[in-house]
């Protein structure tokens, strides 16, 4: 592997030279919220990483440029063997490495001490707040009321940053069952350092029996299935995926979210980042876990098993893995029996849309959100589109073509399934009512959303969606309608009834023909408008009259 070569640059405010690198853009999510402890001469300086973390920069405490060029090279060595640890993924420890990495402690600590140990009582203290933390009533930790978490913390306040320091000096990133062992190791270590300094401060310094007891670490034995592998991880298929999905535009960003959920959840049962070692008793064990979880039946197969076979699936294809763990693992349940017709009735449509013409917000809501409420359900009502298709519309989308007031659906606003535009005529009562004028007043950009500040949009819809779910409950209670999609059912339910063409429904709705004859022709906004004039208006009084 070929390595950047960086040097130490001169900063303004100090006569110390500085160490700036970028952190790796495959390892910055994994390194978001970690404390490196990263040796810099005879000190070790720590670093937390936060999430918009893109350098790691440091003083290499000393002006002397041959001084710094040699601390440089060993951050250098430091930070790129911790990287290769993240990708990786948390390694776990053997019981031999655990002694031997305890033992480590234990010689550089009395090293540090030997020379000049103190007084001989210093080091019974010590020995003492030793023993406290071992039985869980040190510092903060001695709070808590379970005896296991209190021991935990208690160790971890205790003797967590010596833990830290060697597996820094290592560039070891450990599984948290593995840390907790060598918590309760470097413990006793840490309680023969305490007597050893003892004994030095006596003047003692003939060996002791217990520093035999430590191996010497060996860690080409922490992943051998890993190094077999090739070191393939389980993200790494992820990111190459996502690479090759935006690169195709085969993929929607919620789908990436979806997948990157699944995936860190899988990565954090497994206990390990390497996708050599999946194999389908894995994927099995994960889908009982999460269905144990109260995750739905339908939330597991539809989104974590199909994550998993896509991810690994690319893996194949792509010859990172020799094959597709979750090929085949599905999740077969009884199709729901159904209670009811999947679209509103005519009283709950009338109940929906009285609703939101004569609401009035609350003086603390957005006035967006206030917008969508009166005048989202009215849109799908008139329209069939999905609701995420009416949230995400924006000024410039509602706008006349050929005579006729269109809305504009496109993926370019936000997310259509398809990813296929539409126009979309607009209803008379709509224009009644004063749709267009709410549009004329409004800025320019997204009419019922606000996109967050790195532009996402998608985010803010599904909030947005949440809440019309609430408001529209209020007025239908049936748990046996779905309160965001009912219209979907209905606009074809009613243009069926009014006898309009099937295939000009699918049109106005962003349905697929069922034949390869309804790919011939195109479904013009005349005959959208035709359509639209036979569907009959709702009675409800307009309260502009």
């Amino acid at each position: 592997m070929l390595f950047r070569i960086v040097r130490p640059v001169k900063r303004s405010d100090s006569s110390n030279l500085q160490f700036t690198q970028r952190i790796p853009a495959d390892v910055r999510s994994k390194a978001s919220g970690r404390t490196l402890s990263i040796p810099v001469g005879d000190a070790t300086i720590t670093r937390a990483i936060s999430a918009n973390a893109e350098v790691i920069k440091l003083s290499l405490r000393t002006s002397n440029p041959r001084e710094a060029k040699i601390r440089q090279a060993k951050v250098v060595t430091y930070l790129e063997a911790y990287w290769d640890s993240l990708r990786q993924g948390p390694a776990p420890l053997s019981h031999k490495q655990t002694i031997a990495l305890a033992g480590q402690v234990f010689k550089r600590f009395t090293a540090a001490l030997e020379d000049n140990p103190g007084s001989a009582e210093l080091w019974l203290k010590v020995r003492e707040e030793n023993e406290k933390a071992i039985q869980g009533n040190f510092g903060i930790g001695s709070l808590l009321i379970d005896k296991t978490r209190r021991v935990q913390h208690s160790l971890e306040e205790r003797f967590g940053p010596f833990v830290d320091v060697e597996l820094a000096h290592e560039s070891l990133v450990i599984d948290e069952e593995s840390r907790e062992r060598l918590l309760h190791k470097v413990a006793e270590a840490m309680n023969d350092a305490a007597d050893r300094i003892h004994r030095f401060a006596e003047g003692d310094y003939a060996p002791a029996p217990y520093e035999r007891r430590f191996p010497k670490l060996e860690l080409s034995k922490t992943k051998p299935e890993a190094r077999r592998s090739g070191g393939a991880g389980i993200r790494e298929l992820f990111d190459g995926w996502w690479r090759e999905a935006q690169a195709t535009q085969s993929t929607k960003p919620s789908t990436h979210d979806s997948y990157k959920r699944t995936i860190e959840k899988f990565v954090t049962f497994l206990k390990h980042d390497d996708a050599a070692r999946v194999a389908p008793e894995d994927v099995v064990r994960f889908k009982d876990y999460r269905l144990s979880q109260g995750v739905s039946a339908r939330t597991v197969n539809g989104s974590d098993l199909s994550a998993l076979k896509s991810i690994f699936g690319w893996g194949v294809m792509n010859r990172k893995v020799t094959s597709n763990p979750a090929e085949g693992i599905t999740i077969k349940f009884k199709k729901k029996p159904q209670l009811r017709a999947k679209g509103f009735s005519d009283d709950e449509a009338l109940a929906i849309l009285s609703q939101s013409c004569m609401y009035k917000p609350g003086s603390r809501e957005a006035a967006k959100m206030s917008a969508a409420k009166k005048w989202i359900p009215w849109l799908c009502a008139f329209t069939g589109a999905r609701v995420g298709e009416m949230l995400q519309l924006r000024k410039m989308d509602i706008r006349q073509k050929d005579g006729f007031w269109i809305a504009h659906i496109t993926p370019e606003a936000g997310t259509v399934k398809d990813d296929e535009p539409r126009n979309v005529v607009l209803h008379q009562q709509l224009i009644d009512l004063g749709f267009l004028e709410l549009v004329s007043a409004s800025k320019v950009g997204h009419l019922f959303v606000t996109p967050r500040k790195d532009g996402n949009v998608l985010k803010p819809i599904k909030t947005a969606q949440n809440r019309l779910r609430e408001f529209v409950r209020k007025a239908v209670t049936d748990r046996h309608v779905n309160p965001n999609h009912g219209w979907r059912h209905r606009f074809k339910t009613v243009g069926l009834e009014e006898g309009i063409d099937a295939r000009i429904l699918d049109a106005i709705e962003g349905h697929a023909g069922k034949t390869v004859g309804d790919s011939y022709g195109d479904v013009t906004l005349k005959a959208q408008a035709a359509a639209m004039a036979k569907f009959p208006y709702y009675p409800v009084a307009n309260p502009r009259t």
